[in-house]
């Protein structure tokens, strides 16, 4: 097995592409008790039903949008894709869904309906029963046949799922789901998106033509919509980390041990054995902003235990989260700078 003593590891001020998480993202929704976009500043236009907030993927209370399969956000004629590259981020939990199995139900959508102009045109992201007992996710891409991205392994009630439908490149569609590429197919290389459908959040909404339909019930969280770019996929790792914003590891996460911690100027991350590290350490704020740090060759400190040295001295007060990827996958790790 390779060993990666002498492998200097270094983050640079952006990720592969040479970007932040920020950079290209036209809304972002949080779901912390309001349906309103932080970025763009959208705010729904109209409100269905009583669209609530619960627990979110990291236990936070109201910190994530429920729907209950009549109720949803309206948010009007934004968004628009045209034939650009973009990638859209967001957590779902589905709880249930509508027993039709030519039917999606919809986190968010804009388009992919036969009431808008042009017909079809648009995106969307929906559940829907493939087979009995099995529950799939799929992407719409509307350009007037529709083309229609299903993931092959079933989705499981209850659960959280992390979900990126992207443009990426212009002729081709992807979903990845917890990080994981599932599914790509081709479109029109020309293809135009734009459609006049309202977006929305919580159904697919088929304003401003006809009354909506495919309501979900779920909960949803943490909307990112990015546009003229794609995300990479350490970017998409990123945003797919569970424990990323949390005080502490999900059970089953590979936690790193991190000291001192809170830290000063440096900081120490211990290599648990047989762990091998295969790329760059990289150190994200907690705005999931990827930030400059310098990493230290890997030292032996006995037998089984290796370590590395981060200097931490020159970034702001506040929370910070470790991803160091290894042979065996990434771990993570949070720590504080003071």
């Amino acid at each position: 097995m390779k060993h990666a003593f002498t492998l200097l590891l270094l983050a640079g001020t952006g990720s592969a592409s040479g970007q932040w998480l920020t950079d290209s993202l036209i809304a972002h929704f949080p779901m912390d008790g309001s349906p309103n976009d932080i970025v763009g500043g959208l705010a729904p236009i109209a409100t269905i039903g009583n669209p609530d907030y619960c627990e979110s993927r990291t236990g936070d209370f109201d910190s994530a949008a429920c729907f209950g399969g009549a109720d949803f956000w309206r948010y009007g004629d934004v968004l628009d894709m045209d034939t650009t590259l973009f990638s859209i981020s967001f957590w779902c939990r589905i709880e249930g869904i509508t027993s039709n199995t030519t039917a999606h139900d919809y986190p968010l959508s804009k388009g992919t309906t036969a009431f808008g102009a042009p017909t079809l045109a648009g995106y969307a992201f929906g559940f829907r029963d493939e087979l009995p007992d099995t529950l799939s996710a799929a992407v719409l891409w509307g350009q007037g046949i529709q083309p229609v991205l299903v993931q092959d392994e079933p989705i499981t009630y209850g659960s959280w799922n992390h979900f990126t439908m992207s443009r990426c490149p212009s002729d081709v569609v992807q979903m990845h789901v917890n990080g994981t590429l599932v599914v790509s197919d081709t479109l029109g290389l020309n293809a135009s998106l734009s459609t006049n459908i309202y977006f929305s959040i919580g159904a697919g909404d088929r304003a401003p033509a006809e009354s909506p339909n495919g309501f979900f019930q779920g909960a949803v969280d943490d909307i990112r919509v990015y546009k003229g770019r794609c995300l990479t996929q350490a970017e998409i790792n990123v945003l797919a980390d569970l424990t990323m914003g949390v005080h502490h590891p999900s059970e089953g996460t590979l936690g790193l041990l991190l000291s001192p911690n809170p830290a000063t100027n440096s900081l120490r991350i211990m290599l648990p054995p047989r762990r091998d590290v295969s790329g760059p350490v990289q150190v994200y704020d907690a705005t999931g902003r990827l930030v400059p740090v310098r990493a230290d060759g890997l030292t032996l400190d006995d037998a089984s235990v290796r370590s590395m040295q981060l200097n931490v001295a020159h970034l702001p007060q506040g929370a910070y989260f470790v991803v160091v990827p290894t042979e065996n996958g990434l771990m993570h790790g949070r720590f504080v700078k003071e």
